[in-house]
């Protein structure tokens, strides 16, 4: 039983040595801490001598030297202060961080929500009018057949300004689609370049990438529309192929029949697929072009069949 008993006391005088210990410990850090107290009043006692008031003072400090407890309380106090403190502090500015990025969010939502807007118009539901009143560079509308590319297009006179722009022009690293600022949309070169990034959820010009496949390959209607104030242009795609972002070759303009027709060609070979679409050097085509930091960009090539 003497044993049994020892052994249930064992939690109690482990209990008991760090209690010690720590009544210890704190002692000597009163001792130690009050001790400065005591030393700095009786300094100020050598010189204020008979006064009464510093007497009392430095029997209060001698007193707190052997009063762990009440330094032990005070520390205590301190600690909950400043935890307090610094935990309100920092639910602020975690509140604060996180309402900027939610409204973060629900900003760029709204910006890729424009893209998502426009693919659901229907090509009679364009309003140009409307469309210049957000953005006067806005100059026509492509629609590519089997794709989610329903957008208006825009032209301002660099190619460089739309790559980080959106359709109203505020700052945004999506841009928009553009055509090239060589070309002319009223009547049209020898090659029309309409350029767009590869955005995520279907945005933008990554619908291309479907183009490549054999379901696009095996539909019937492998049109492009492209509207203006003038009328609406069919094209028929001929071409699609990757190739390396450096390489320069595609132009918009051509200094002699044989230099367009050469072109031609050497996109009729390049091309994945052959849609037996003949093409010639008195056709007009369009071209439509990723245009991304990647080392790989697409294209597709498509001809004039008709204006309305």
């Amino acid at each position: 039983m003497n044993i049994i008993k020892k052994l249930l006391l064992v939690p109690y005088y482990i209990l008991r040595i760090f209690y010690v210990g720590f009544h210890f410990l704190m002692s000597q850090i009163a001792l130690g801490f009050y001790s400065y107290f005591v030393w700095f009043f009786e300094i100020i006692h050598k010189i204020f001598k008979n006064s009464t008031k510093l007497d009392n003072i430095i029997i209060h400090y001698k007193k707190r030297t052997r009063q762990p407890e009440k330094l032990l309380l005070f520390l205590f106090l301190l600690v909950c202060l400043s935890t307090s403190y610094l935990f309100l502090t920092t639910k602020v500015d975690f509140k604060n961080t996180h309402t900027n990025k939610k409204n973060t969010v629900a900003e760029n939502n709204n910006i890729r929500n424009m893209y998502k807007e426009f693919q659901k118009y229907n090509l009679f539901d364009i309003n140009f009018k409307e469309l210049k009143d957000i953005n006067s560079d806005a100059i026509g509308w492509i629609f590519v057949n089997h794709t989610n590319i329903n957008y208006p297009v825009l032209k301002t006179n660099n190619n460089e300004f739309y790559l980080n722009h959106y359709f109203d022009k505020s700052d945004n690293d999506d841009g928009w689609i553009f055509m090239d600022y060589r070309n002319n949309y009223v009547d049209f070169l020898e090659n029309t370049i309409i350029y767009g990034k590869e955005l995520s959820s279907n945005e933008g010009f990554s619908n291309l990438a479907d183009m490549f496949g054999d379901k696009y390959f095996n539909s019937n209607d492998r049109n492009i529309k492209f509207i203006t104030n003038n009328g609406t242009y069919n094209y028929e795609v001929f071409s699609i192929y990757k190739m390396p972002n450096s390489d320069t070759f595609i132009s918009t303009d051509f200094s002699s029949k044989e230099e367009y027709y050469n072109f031609l060609v050497k996109t009729k070979t390049l091309s994945t697929r052959d849609f037996g679409v003949n093409v010639t050097q008195n056709d007009k085509i369009l071209t439509l072009m990723t245009i991304n930091d990647s080392e790989e960009i697409k294209v597709v090539h498509a001809k004039l069949i008709i204006g309305e």
